[in-house]
């Protein structure tokens, strides 16, 4: 499972982007605009095309998800799904105490941060080591949630997260061309493809 951020600024041709990736093969685009209101975010979440909105799940702002037919509503905290039903749900996690608290009833899917280093946020250091990592992730319970790595991801390292055991790649820092608030969309598609290549290649 891989799955794109998106940048937390509004950026002209994301609406395209967006699809771009998931034609490409992304599995799930999470929009996560902190600084903008719903309308903002509705706005963009209508520009993309419906048969991709099921694949999109957004944060914070869940009531402009829902008008516009998003498949997906990510719990973080302060902002709790109160009404989770027929919508895939996922949440943030920094701790392996935290991922265990929770099951496939909570969510379907957390992701778990920093698992490298940030690269679209300075000084966010990882707090895992690769050995907790594996040895969590080779004993997780069959009722919790698919666990998705955050933080740091590349196209040099997405292999080791998948033979850590992850379920999966979430990926923003590494991603996203932008130059001057445009998005460049075939830069970032390319990119997204040499992530996704070598996220296959550990397996095959």
């Amino acid at each position: 499972m891989l799955i794109a951020i998106t940048q937390p600024s509004l950026l002209k041709q994301e609406a395209l982007a967006i699809e771009a990736l998931l034609k490409a093969g992304v599995d799930y685009v999470h929009v996560r605009k902190p600084g903008y209101v719903s309308e903002e975010v509705r706005a963009l979440l209508n520009a993309v095309p419906e048969p991709g909105r099921p694949c999109l799940s957004v944060h914070y702002h869940h009531q402009a998800a829902r008008r516009s037919g998003v498949g997906g509503l990510h719990r973080t905290k302060g902002f709790a799904v109160t009404d989770g039903k027929g919508c895939r749900v996922s949440a943030s996690c920094h701790s392996l105490a935290e991922v265990k608290a929770l099951t496939l009833a909570d969510c379907q899917y957390v992701f778990l941060s920093p698992v490298f280093d940030s690269i679209s946020k300075k000084g966010y250091a990882s707090a895992f080591s690769k050995a907790s990592l594996s040895e969590f992730l080779s004993h997780k319970e069959t009722d919790m949630p698919a666990v998705v790595a955050l933080g740091g991801i590349t196209k040099d390292n997405v292999g080791a997260v998948r033979q850590m055991g992850f379920d999966g790649a979430a990926l923003l820092g590494a991603l996203w061309v932008v130059q001057k608030g445009v998005v460049d969309v075939p830069a970032t598609v390319e990119r997204f493809f040499e992530i996704q290549e070598q996220w296959k290649t550990v397996y095959q």
